[in-house]
Formats: C-alpha cells, structure tokens, sequence
C-alpha cells in the first residue's frame, strides 16, 4: 500500500512538471505570436 502511494505521488508529480513545461511552451508561443502582429 505504501508502495503504490509512491507510485501515485510520483506520478503526480510527473504530471505537475509536465503541464509546468506545457504552461511555459505556450506562453513562448503566444509570445511569439504577438510580436508579429502588425
């Protein structure tokens, strides 16, 4: 039991660092974005 709230805390914290990167992957695409609007 112990084992497999490991296993689900390590997963959340994959998860929470995955959706950090996907956060700041949007903000630079966004970014670019608005610097080519006229």
């Amino acid at each position: 039991m112990v084992e497999d709230q490991k296993e689900c805390i390590d997963v959340i914290t994959q998860l929470s660092a995955i959706r950090s990167s996907v956060d700041r992957i949007i903000g630079v695409i966004v970014a670019e974005k608005l610097e080519k609007l006229p």
